[in-house]
């Protein structure tokens, strides 16, 4: 039971290493701010209904290759720790199914939530301002 405690640990510290080394949290700002930027655009009223259209149709494929870019990260940041720890389990150190098991037990919520949140705010992190 340890071994699958450990593994949905390695999920955790994965995922959150992932996240933030595919800087995950900055493609979510930008994505905020093409959209308030597409509103401004729409509020503006010197601009002619075709500058509106050809701002909004560049928003939208900014908006588009953003929520690839985001999507594809987060099935990365994921993906990568799930198939690791499955792929161990071939080895018989764990068995997966215990491992999400393990995962979904609320002390592990709450302690890999903590060990996210201290992962994502961490002082050093690269391209934190």
């Amino acid at each position: 039971m340890i071994a699958s405690y450990m593994g949905a640990v390695f999920i955790i510290i994965g995922f959150s290493v992932l996240f933030v080394k595919l800087r995950l949290t900055e493609k979510a700002k930008q994505i905020q701010g093409v959209a308030s930027q597409s509103m401004a655009t729409l509020s503006n009223s010197t601009l002619s209904d075709d500058d509106k259209e050809a701002a909004m149709r560049r928003d939208s494929k900014a908006l588009f290759m953003l929520f690839v870019t985001l999507t594809a990260g987060l099935a990365v940041a994921l993906g990568l720790p799930l198939l690791l720890v499955w792929l161990v389990g071939w080895t018989h150190v764990w068995t997966f199914d215990r491992v999400i098991e393990a995962s979904l037990s609320w002390p592990l919520i709450v302690g890999g939530t903590f060990v996210f949140i201290v992962i994502l705010l961490r002082p050093g992190r690269s391209g934190r301002k």
